[in-house]
Formats: C-alpha cells, structure tokens, sequence
C-alpha cells in the first residue's frame, strides 16, 4: 500500500467503509496493471497494482493538467466498459471509489455524459410496517430498544448512526421539553448536510433505560456494535426473533426510508431532508430556524403517532394528566358555584318570609302588596336574583 492509498482510507468514516474503499481499490488496481491497451499492446500502467497510488500521484505532478485528465478518462472509460456485466448500482460504487480517489490525492476525473449508467431502484426490498417494528421492539433487551426507537426517531444513514455520541445523547437527554422530546442540530459526517435532529419520548425513554444497564457502552459511541456488518445482523436477527416473514430483502437502511417517507407524508419533504440529513435547499437553509420551528411542532402532532413504538408515552401522558388537572378545576369552579347558588336561594327564601311577615302585620304595607303592579316589579326582580 502507498502512502497516497494509505492518506485517503485514513478518510473513510468508519472501519467499514475504508474496507469497502480498500477492496474496490485493489479490484481496480489489479485490472489497470493486467489489462492492455489496444493502442499500445501493454497493460494500461506498468508497474505493481501497490503502486497505482504512487503512479497516479506521480502523473498529476509530472504532466500537463490536459494530458493527465485525457489518460485516466480514457483508462476510466474502459474500466467502466470493462464492468457491464455487473449491476448499474454495483458498477456505480466501483468506479465512484476511484473516483474519490483521484479527486482526493491527485484531480477529479470527469467522464463523459452518459458513459455511467443511471442508479436502479433496489428492487425487493421488505417494505416495513409500524405495527412490525413494533414487534421487534418488544422481543429486545433495552440496548436492543434504544437503537430501534432512536433509529425510527432520527431516520439517520447506518454510518451517522453508528457515530452517533455518548456525550451527544446524554445532554439531549438533559434537555427534554415539557412534551418529552429533545432535539439538537449537527451535520452529516459524509456531505455534511445540516441535520435538526429529534428525539422523541420513545428513544428517550429507551435511551435512559439502556444507559442504566451494566451492558450499556462506556465509550465515546453510545451503542456496543460499532459497524455496518454488524448493525444490519443485529436488524435480521431483531427481525427474525419477532417471528416476522420478510417480503424482500431485510436491512438496516429501510429504518431510514421508513422514516423519510412518513415524514414527507406529515410534515413535508424539507422538512423531512432536514430530519434525516438530506440536502436541503439553500432557499430553504435561509430560512433553517422557521423550517426547524415548523419541522418540530409537525413531527409532534403528526409524525410521531406513526413512529412511536411502544404506545401512549411521556409526551401523551404529560397532555393526560394537564387535561385531569383541568378537569378537577373545573370540577372545584362548579363545586364553588353551586354553593353560592344555595346561598343566594336561602337569602331569597328569607327576604320573601320577611316580606310576608311585614305584609300582615303593617296594613299599609298589605295594602301595597296587594297592587297587581306592584307584585308585578316585586316578581320580576325576586328572578332577577335567582339567575
């Protein structure tokens, strides 16, 4: 391996990535130092597949910026020519590796439009329901818990996941609001797409069980299972302990999809980039905190009731508990009333026996009384007081 190769895994995000780098390196490297060019008879570049690296650094420098740039893209254009009978999205990652390559330790490479085939939908993908999330959820132990609802509550790539901080989530976890859910911004390791994260009253209740147990990782990241491969056989086997059958292929990328598609359904597509770290636009970035402000109060009201697994939680039982102590207000209110109304009845019932009494024993009081009109005003005044 040359130091130039060397530099540019030092790149990679994770262990997992720079072996993904690593092997579609050396799948190139090998074919430019065994294959021919048609024009000379001698394999493309002359030397040992680890030392392409120093090859390709050597060239950049040494030649003009012209002729370097027209000797790797024809070189690419037949490694390209040379993979077809691979898929579209296999052929894809292949050459945008060495591609990522030259654009990092030497130039970018550009290939002519409509050389690269376009990307393929995945094609037999299980399509998840909430109700068989809900499933798995309940057959895992409380790390097992936390990552399932903090994944469905993010909607995060597998590589952001498995990043994701200790430190991170323990002040997220200091800072709920009043409708059990806590939310911070950071950006995406890979594109460094902003991202207003949020986690709702579901995670954190897992998150705060899991960081309780003995089991719970004591390092910088926040789970025990730091890798791709890793990641996605815990997904199956989380799947296959509930009991479920897959209609296509299980992985954990499809927590994302999941959680991207309701989001846009409820809350909007910017919003739902937003969420889980996809580009937004920068009309859009202008104006970050009103899209944030409304990206919260929509995923609350809307997108949270498809994403919640494990039912009524905190944020619900919080609006439960304001409604009963409502409720017992207004109880006391009515409580209040209903004695000042028997309080009123009891005065009125003794003004009118005084009144009575007065009427017999003064004649001229009784013969006032006794006038329609006034009986009339003395009655309607006597209601007056009643209401």
């Amino acid at each position: 391996m040359g130091k130039r190769l060397e530099n540019w895994l030092s790149k990679a995000i994770t262990e997992n990535t720079r072996g993904l780098w690593s092997r579609r390196w050396r799948k190139f490297a090998n074919w430019v130092v065994t294959t021919k060019s048609p024009l000379t008879g001698r394999p493309y570049l002359e030397c040992g597949a680890d030392q392409v690296d120093e090859v390709v650094r050597s060239d950049f420098e040494s030649m003009p910026f012209h002729i370097f740039q027209d000797k790797y893209r024809n070189i690419l254009d037949v490694y390209v020519a040379s993979l077809k009978s691979v898929k579209s999205n296999t052929l894809l990652s292949y050459v945008s590796t060495v591609r990522s390559f030259f654009g990092s330790e030497a130039a970018e490479i550009k290939l002519q439009k409509g050389r690269l085939p376009s990307p393929e939908l995945a094609e037999s993908e299980h399509r998840f329901t909430q109700d068989e999330f809900r499933r798995m959820w309940a057959v895992g132990g409380w790390e097992d818990k936390a990552r399932l609802s903090t994944a469905i509550s993010l909607g995060w790539s597998i590589g952001d996941f498995l990043l994701l901080e200790r430190r991170r989530i323990e002040d997220a976890l200091e800072n709920v609001d009043e409708d059990g859910y806590a939310h911070f911004e950071t950006k995406r390791k890979k594109t460094h797409a902003r991202t207003f994260a949020i986690l709702n009253p579901c995670a954190i209740e897992d998150l705060k069980h899991y960081l309780a147990t003995d089991g719970a990782s004591k390092g910088r990241g926040i789970w025990t299972t730091t890798t791709d491969v890793g990641i996605n056989a815990w997904f199956k086997s989380l799947f296959k302990q509930a009991g479920l059958r897959n209609n296509g292929t299980v992985r954990f990328h499809l927590i994302r999809k999941y959680v991207f598609d309701t989001v846009t359904a409820t809350c909007g597509m910017e919003e739902a980039k937003l969420l889980v770290g996809k580009t937004v636009p920068a009309s859009e970035l202008t104006y970050l905190h009103g899209l944030s402000d409304r990206l919260l109060e929509r995923y609350k009201r809307h997108a949270y009731p498809l994403l919640a697994l494990n039912g009524v939680r905190a944020g619900q039982e919080k609006s439960l508990k304001s409604l009963e102590e409502k409720l017992d207000s207004q109880s006391k209110i009515i409580g209040e009333v209903t004695l000042r109304n028997e309080l009123l009845t009891d005065r009125l019932a003794r003004i009118e026996s005084e009144l009575r009494e007065r009427k017999v024993a003064d004649p001229a009081l009784n013969a006032l009384f006794s006038d329609p009109e006034i009986q009339q005003i003395l009655l309607k005044k006597l209601k007056e007081l009643k209401t």
